[in-house]
């Protein structure tokens, strides 16, 4: 959840709503959000010195847009297994890295789409088990459920 604007969101550096930047980063490989220097695992030194926020973080991550804290296994292999690093967009075939943007996933079929294929995809892949395109709970036009029923 945002600090700022209270909105859930995945572990990510800046919330995509607002901008803003968390107040208490997370590692998205290991999940500390303070790093105890009980490991000689820290790139940076820091004796006698517990580091949180900002002192802990040692990257983004290029593809999930993630905190990575300054640990050596951190540093060196969250880029190589983070899930987005081979995600790329059924429709255009482009790359995290070709369109700078998010990436989702179709509802439907789960592959990734890029966000300005994101829509017309899923209206071409979406599968109707009735003959009415209507919300089953409320019986107003939309995919399987509408916007104001999700």
């Amino acid at each position: 959840e945002c600090d700022k604007c209270q909105r859930r969101q995945k572990n990510r550096a800046f919330c995509y709503f607002c901008s803003s930047v968390q107040k208490l980063p997370m590692c998205a490989h290991c999940g500390k959000t303070k790093c105890m220097m009980k490991s000689s695992d820290c790139v940076i030194k820091h004796p006698g010195v517990y580091s949180t926020g900002m002192a802990m973080v040692g990257a983004i991550c290029d593809f999930c847009e993630a905190w990575v804290c300054h640990g050596r296994k951190c540093l060196s292999t969250h880029a190589c297994s983070c899930p987005l690093a081979s995600a790329e967009c059924i429709e255009c075939e482009r790359s995290v890295w070709d369109h700078g943007g998010r990436i989702f996933s179709c509802s439907f079929c789960y592959n990734y789409l890029c966000e300005d294929d994101q829509f017309e995809h899923q209206a071409s892949c979406q599968v109707l088990e009735a003959e009415t395109f209507k919300c089953a709970s409320c019986n107003r036009l939309g995919q399987h459920s509408c916007l104001r029923c999700k």
